[in-house]
Parts: structure tokens; sequence; C-alpha cells
């Protein structure tokens, strides 16, 4: 238990204590009983708020309710900003999570379409062999009933491969997407794959930055999956903007997707909160020196190999050869220093 308040008195600056004899004025503030008599005697207006009083009356604090000393606060603080830090992983890993999800599902519907077709072609042998099963020798049956027998093995082993196939793109997901993306982003054809979307709504704005994609696509009544996109970027655009908006950058894996997507934004227009977007095609004039851009200018006329997006994260590569770690770039500042670092 502590003996004091820790709330001070304004005229002697200390803290009230439980032995004090304590007044408080008209306006509710809080004196020492011979701090505010001795200035009563030089002003009838409060030392705090100036305001005029005429009355006093004694009060009672009670001391006994615990405190909260600074060094426990600090304690609490500390535990507050490891409980944020821990938080903001677990946000990380569900971001991720969510993103392996998808892709599992996709692989899940293109195996179960192919189970789904070998089962159809299984019962379409069966019932053949039964509608002509009085008609055929023993020795046909046989056969017919080993060719049975080897499309339930082949199922059976495409159920496997789908399996080993999956395990293996895990293991090379991060070097295939970053192959696949630096090869795409040195495309001299790069503006036909890109669309740039303008006065995106900055309250519906989600991440990861695909999401907003999907949902726009899903108002226009289009199939886009993670399978056509490479990548979502957040720039800035020297046009075509508004207050409380944003401009995205869209990254098509196919010119097919990307036209399909160009072409429909007219849907959007019947829809209130997508009635002001916009989707242009690629022009570098629309782009106001991206960090991307900005990166890929400096870096390339020094050496890297390469400069580009990895799951919204822009990534650079010095040598190939040597299968150099790829450096994630946070800033212009940090690509002038990689500039003066390799010059």
């Amino acid at each position: 238990m502590s003996s004091s308040s820790g709330v001070i008195c304004s005229i002697c600056i200390e803290s009230f204590a439980a032995s004090d004899t304590i007044y408080v004025i008209t306006c509710g503030h809080l004196f020492h009983a011979q701090c505010i008599e001795d200035w009563k005697l030089r002003s009838r207006n409060c030392p705090d708020c100036r305001f005029v009083f005429v009355s006093m009356e004694k009060v009672f604090l009670n001391f006994e309710e615990n405190y909260i000393s600074s060094g426990t606060r600090n304690e609490l603080r500390a535990k507050m900003q490891s409980y944020e830090i821990e938080l903001e992983e677990l946000r990380d890993q569900l971001n991720e999570s969510e993103k392996n999800f998808l892709f599992m599902q996709a692989q899940y519907t293109v195996s179960n379409e192919k189970v789904h077709k070998l089962t159809k072609e299984l019962n379409h042998i069966k019932t053949d062999r039964e509608a002509t099963c009085s008609a055929i020798q023993k020795e046909e049956l046989h056969d017919l009933q080993k060719e049975c027998h080897n499309i339930q093995r082949e199922m059976e082993r495409m159920r496997q491969l789908t399996a080993q196939l999956y395990v293996a793109m895990k293991l090379n997901e991060d070097t295939q997407e970053c192959d696949e993306m630096s090869s795409l982003c040195v495309k001299e054809n790069f503006h036909d794959y890109v669309v740039i979307v303008k006065r995106y709504p900055l309250d519906k704005l989600i991440y990861p930055l695909i999401y907003n994609i999907y949902a726009l696509a899903s108002t226009m009544n289009l199939k886009i999956t993670v399978n056509d996109i490479h990548e979502v970027l957040k720039i800035d655009c020297n046009s075509g903007t508004a207050p409380e908006t944003v401009c995205l950058q869209v990254q098509f894996k196919r010119i097919k997707a990307r036209n399909k997507f160009l072409n429909n934004q007219r849907k959007l227009r019947n829809y209130e909160i997508y009635g002001s977007v916009g989707i242009y095609e690629y022009k570098e004039s629309d782009v106001k020196n991206s960090l991307y851009h900005y990166a890929k200018a400096q870096l390339k006329s020094y050496g890297f190999a390469a400069v580009f997006a990895q799951k919204g994260q822009i990534m650079a590569i010095y040598d190939r050869k040597t299968a150099s770690k790829p450096i994630r770039i946070h800033s212009k500042k940090q690509v002038d220093r990689l500039v003066k670092q390799y010059k």
C-alpha cells in the first residue's frame, strides 16, 4: 500500500500524503490547508484555473487504493509492446497461410477434375462390360478386367504424383517465383501484361493487395485466380486520382487475362462503391517515380542482374551465377547506398 496519492498540490508542488489536511475550493481543485490559506491572503483566484473562489471545504482522500508505480507502468508497457509485436507476427503468418490455402485449393481443383474424369471413364467401361458380358468370351472379359485394374492403378499414381508435385512446388516456390518475376520484369512487352487501377477507394483497400483485384473481378463477373496474376503494387499516379483513393499496378501472367480485366471495366459503373474506379493501360507517364522503377533504373545500371517484385516486395539480385541472396529494397535511400557500394 502506498501512503502517497500521486496527486500534487500546485502551490507547494508536493504530493498529498495521508496525514495532510486537504481542502477543495469552489472550482474543484485540491490544495494543502496551509497552502490555500496563505494563498487566500494574496488572491481570491484559483492558482490553477484563476476562477474566483468563495468557499473551501475539507476533503478526505483514500490512500489505501493500489497505486501503480512508474516501474510497474513501464513493465506493463513493455509487455504490451511485446504482445503487439507477437500479434503482428501472427498476422503475417495468417497472410502467408491464406496464400498457401489458395494455392492448395487450386491444386485440389485440378486433381479433383482428373480423378472425376478417370472415374467417369471407369464407370463407362464397367457399363459397357455389363452390357456385352454375355456376348464376349472369357479371355476378352479377363482383358477388360485387367484394363480396369490398370486404370485404377493409374488413378492412384496420379494422386501420388499430384501430392509429390505439390510438395516439390512448395519447396521451390520462392526460387521459381523469383525467376519468373525477374524474367517478366525485363521483357520488352512488359506494358502488355500490366494495367493501372485508379481511384480505388482507400476505405475498401485490404491486404494482400491481390484480394482487391479479386473483388473487382467478382464485381465484373470475371473468373480471375492466383494463376492469372503475378503481382499487385500500390503506386503513386501522376493523374486521374481523387482524395481518399489509391492507385494499384496489376501485372498479369497472360495477356488474355489482362485484356479481359481491362475491357470489362464498364460493368463497375453499376456499383456505387466501385463506380469511380478506372482501369487503364499501363503508361510510364502515369507512374510517379515508384520505388520499383527507381530501383530498376538505378541498380540495373551498376551491374545488378535483376530487379523484380515478389509477394508485394521489391527485390534485387546482383549476380545470378553465384546464386547470391536477393536483397529486399525498402526505400530510395537504400537504393542510393547500394549504388555507392557496387559502383
